[in-house]
């Protein structure tokens, strides 16, 4: 029969190195365990490992820079001043409007100069730039006697040796009361030798007569007011076929001209004309 003791002692042994290979086992296990444990945490830090800074960051670059801003101003300082609206340096004062250095106040001011110097300077030159006269012809259109000379009519023209000229329209009632509107040409040089030079041109041939009452001829005319001559005058069949009245003045540089095509009405007309100008 086999020995108790020797069985027990045998089986003792048995345990004893199953404990030992199962603790050894055990033991690799938990290293094993341990290393991947480590590896995954390590890999994945962002969450455990460093959570202020690299957490912060992960949350700014997700929620916006809000929540992740403030913690990391936390830390280093500087960014949340922007994101809460304190001033830092000047880069919140453009943010929140609170004035850094003039900036603003700058910009405001200089178009508030240019807006409100400017206005009234800036509808004058324009008003003037659109009527497409030179400053002697608004001269000129200023001195004409608005009763009769529709100012806002006065366009430019040109004429050889001429300083300002016009034509305007003219709108009248002759003696009999017929009215009577038309184009009048005015003309202004620049000295009295001119003018009278000028006049010659369409003049030199002419007989000395009474426009009044003949045509083709050359005389002087009054305007109404006394007997006294205001200037030279030229009433003629121009090379267009038409009737021409054309009348200097004595005391400026200046000549008016009229055509039609009914030259004792136009005569008529002309001298119910009331004086040219206003001064």
């Amino acid at each position: 029969m086999p020995d108790p003791d020797g069985d027990h002692g045998r089986r003792s042994v048995r345990i004893a190195v199953i404990s030992l290979i199962v603790s050894s086992v055990l033991t690799v296990v938990g290293f094993v365990v341990t290393a991947t444990t480590s590896g995954r945490t390590t890999s994945d830090g962002g969450t455990t490992v460093g959570s202020t800074t690299t957490g912060s960051t992960t949350t700014s670059g997700t929620d916006g820079g809000t929540a992740g801003g403030e913690k990391v101003d936390a830390t280093t300082g500087g960014t949340d001043g922007q994101t809460s609206g304190e001033p830092d340096g000047g880069t919140d004062g453009e943010t929140s409007g609170e004035p850094d250095g003039g900036t603003e106040e700058t910009v405001t001011a200089g178009t508030d100069a240019g807006t409100d110097a400017g206005t009234e300077a800036d509808t004058d030159t324009d008003t003037e730039s659109d009527d497409g006269l030179t400053p002697a012809e608004r001269d000129l259109r200023d001195s004409l006697n608005d009763s009769q000379w529709q100012r806002d009519s006065c366009r430019h023209s040109t004429v050889p040796d001429a300083e300002a000229a016009l034509v305007c329209t003219v709108s009248a009632q002759d003696a009999a009361g017929f009215a009577y509107a038309a184009e009048v040409a005015v003309t202004a040089y620049p000295s009295k030798d001119v003018l009278r030079s000028a006049f010659r041109k369409y003049a030199a041939n002419l007989p000395l007569g009474n426009c009044d009452v003949q045509q083709g001829v050359q005389g002087r005319w009054t305007d109404g007011t006394s007997s006294k001559p205001v200037g030279d005058t030229a009433c003629f069949i121009n090379n267009t076929g038409m009737y021409d009245i054309i009348r200097t003045f004595y005391d400026r540089p200046v000549a008016f001209e009229v055509v039609g095509n009914d030259p004792v009405g136009l005569t008529n007309w002309v001298n119910a004309l009331d004086p040219v100008f206003v001064d």
